[in-house]
């Protein structure tokens, strides 16, 4: 029973026979900032900037770690012009 909660837990690995916690990465925790954004604000367009604004300073990326994390994220979220993001969910 625990490995099934723990398999469907986002944070968690299975390393030799254990399950150990793993770190976000950057363009994750970008990425969970833009989507909520999204649902909470019910904008499709709106500024990286203002949906970054959760994260702390030292947290928010590049404009190149930003163009990275969008096309990663599988055509959930286009980068237009002056820093705008697309919402396509």
């Amino acid at each position: 029973m625990v490995d099934l909660f723990c398999v469907m837990a986002p944070g968690l690995r299975k390393e030799g026979g254990e399950w150990k916690a793993t770190s976000e990465s950057k363009s994750t925790k970008v990425l969970v900032c833009l989507e909520n954004f999204a649902h909470t604000s019910g904008k499709k367009i709106f500024r990286a900037e203002a949906a970054l604004r959760g994260l702390p300073v030292e947290q928010h990326p590049t404009a190149e770690e930003l163009q990275k994390a969008i096309e990663g994220s599988d055509g959930r979220f286009a980068l237009l012009p002056n820093q705008m993001i697309k919402f396509n969910g």
